[in-house]
């Protein structure tokens, strides 16, 4: 499988983008199993991939203090530029994937692309936002989603 952001749009315009999510997830050039897995404990609601500004995902991995993930910063730094560097093109790149959360995009997957994509100069970024209940995806729609 393709994991392009047209690759996941298709998927997403074919009422697959569960299936795209599961084999990025679990095959994808970095693989997050505990993620794939976790996304099978209930139903999600997906929207996307919709292009969004670079600003709007919430890093929750990072070298910052008192993010969920820590990851030291010699280490980040170095993973971060070596896939600015490979980055040709945004539409190459697999979408971020987000949960919705109190309004905002709480980035679960691909917070080391994030900041490559900054490294690079870009401004927006494609994601993938998943709601957690259907109420959430009927009608607490994050405002950056009504496009």
């Amino acid at each position: 499988m393709e994991y392009s952001v047209q690759a996941a749009l298709a998927q997403a315009h074919d009422g697959k983008i569960d299936d795209w999510v599961q084999s990025y997830l679990r095959q994808g050039p970095r693989a997050n199993l505990a993620l794939a897995d976790g996304l099978l404990g209930q139903r999600r609601w997906w929207v996307g991939p919709i292009q969004v500004p670079i600003w709007e995902p919430v890093r929750v991995c990072g070298p910052e203090p008192g993010l969920e993930y820590p990851v030291p910063l010699a280490q980040w730094d170095v993973t971060t530029r070596e896939l600015a560097d490979g980055f040709t093109d945004l539409e190459s790149v697999p979408p971020l994937i987000t949960e919705y959360r109190f309004g905002r995009l709480s980035l679960r997957d691909g917070n080391h692309r994030l900041r490559a994509f900054e490294l690079k100069g870009w401004t927006t970024c494609w994601v993938l936002v998943w709601y957690n209940t259907e109420r959430e995806f009927l009608t607490d729609h994050y405002p950056g989603l009504d496009q």
